[in-house]
């Protein structure tokens, strides 16, 4: 996938990985780290079927951008709350 389809998705992603987790804060912070979390979701995606060019319009590959970003999500949730 190229830089513009993976934003797209992961922007999107963010999104529903934002509502899902219910993270109150800054849009900007918790969309990048939701982006971030994206490729994670990626790497995720990698590991379990040997290739990271997943397409754009594959189930798997919204389910795994979730994922990674409700992953990501979660792990500064708990960072922040040890504070």
């Amino acid at each position: 996938m190229t830089f513009l389809p993976l934003l797209i998705l992961g922007l999107i992603a963010a999104v529903i990985a934002k509502s899902i987790m219910g993270v109150e804060g800054g849009w900007l912070a918790t969309t990048l780290l939701a982006l971030a979390g994206t490729m994670v979701g990626g790497g995720i995606g990698l590991v379990l079927s040997g290739s990271g060019d997943l397409p754009f319009f594959s189930l798997s590959s919204w389910a795994l951008a979730v994922l990674g970003s409700v992953i990501v999500l979660w792990i500064y949730g708990r960072v922040i709350a040890r504070r």
